[in-house]
């Protein structure tokens, strides 16, 4: 399956015509990205969400690249806060996940022994001790389970490089507008989806 269309055949494949494509895309109901040229193109997890949203049919090949995506995702964030933030962008985005919530350390090993989220979005609170060790312990769970690790955290000397060496995946760093969070979501969803096909 292709990773990202024309207008054309987004509006072919949703069964609507190319100017209900642009409105869309100018209503930011659908995110697309500008070539060089001027022409936009789309991503497939992106068509994916939008065919959702309208309770349509899913052609075979993106039903397959729907059932690669993170389908579960656990919020653990001391800062209520940014856990609201993160739930509004997600549902706004992928009204199709299920979104369990920890407020600390303990409660998130508690849910992702239960319910294997397959993202976890991980607000690490300075210092943030805990927040690594979670991240370390996730990943010493088991080589056959790998969820995709989000984390966030304000800047703090060498924070990325710590992060990314006890397990996660990919860095945000707060403040952060809803359109960073959901590129940060999209680069984990793609890389998940990759992953899998290769596998």
């Amino acid at each position: 399956m292709k990773q990202s269309y024309t207008t054309s055949e987004a509006a072919e494949i949703c069964r609507v015509s190319r100017g209900t494509i642009l409105r869309w895309i100018r209503e930011k109901k659908l995110k697309a990205s500008v070539t060089f040229g001027g022409h936009h193109r789309i991503e497939a997890v992106d068509l994916t969400g939008v065919l959702e949203k309208l309770g349509m049919k899913l052609p075979d090949s993106f039903s397959a690249f729907s059932r690669c995506l993170p389908s579960r995702v656990l919020l653990v964030d001391e800062e209520e806060e940014i856990g609201k933030l993160a739930r509004h962008y997600l549902q706004k985005y992928y009204p199709a996940l299920q979104i369990e919530e920890a407020a600390d350390s303990f409660s998130a090993g508690i849910t992702i022994q239960k319910y294997r989220p397959d993202l976890i979005v991980l607000n690490i609170m300075p210092p943030g001790i805990q927040g690594y060790d979670l991240c370390e312990s996730i990943r010493n769970l088991s080589r056959e389970y790998r969820p995709a690790i989000l984390a966030i955290t304000a800047h703090e000397n060498n924070w990325e490089h710590r992060i990314l060496e006890a397990g996660a995946d990919l860095c945000l760093k707060k403040p952060f507008h809803e359109n960073d969070f959901i590129s940060a979501i999209r680069i984990l969803w793609n890389s998940t989806y990759k992953n899998k096909r290769a596998g």
